[in-house]
């Protein structure tokens, strides 16, 4: 909506300058009809990619050809509390506070098939958990059960392994 309103501003000054710069140059609707205004993007094009981070110079390409598949993923969330909460600070008032929380997993997908050359179908996949940041519940809220999904004490933990065998 916000996007929109600003496009329709932008589209009403660009049409105005040009119909002032018309009249001042004492130029006609036909002269400005036949000349094309080139079009502004507002939002500058994505470039489109396999991964965000890239190739890195075909060592991404030449891994997973040999059956080494990494990967990495970023989350954070920011949560406040504006009013209310169980905890209250020195004054008797509940506290106003904001934290951030973060996670980082990365790991890897190791395709047997590729780095044994004996096992058909299997893949070994395994990932590391790296969470940080603070606990709203605990700081303000006194809750037990607690709403972030990523809280986790500013560790670093193993998140999963496993062994996957397709048949077909």
């Amino acid at each position: 909506m916000v996007v929109a309103g600003l496009l329709r501003m932008f589209q009403l000054k660009r049409c105005a300058g040009t119909l002032s710069l018309a009249i001042a140059l004492g130029c006609s609707g036909q002269a400005l009809s036949q000349e094309a205004i080139p079009a502004v993007p507002v939002i500058p094009a994505v470039p489109q990619r396999d991964y965000l981070a890239g190739d890195y110079d075909g060592r991404r390409s030449r891994l997973y050809d040999k059956g080494i598949d990494l990967f990495a993923n970023y989350q954070g969330e920011v949560f406040g509390n504006v009013t209310g909460g169980a905890i209250l600070d020195s004054s008797g008032h509940s506290k106003q506070v904001a934290v951030y929380d973060g996670l980082l997993t990365f790991g890897a997908n190791l395709y047997l098939t590729k780095l044994t050359g004996w096992w058909p179908g299997a893949k070994l996949s395994f990932s590391v958990l790296d969470m940080h940041g603070s606990n709203l519940s605990r700081l303000a809220l006194g809750d037990l059960a607690g709403f972030s999904d990523i809280y986790g004490y500013n560790t670093i933990r193993l998140g999963e392994v496993f062994l996957e065998q397709s048949f077909f």
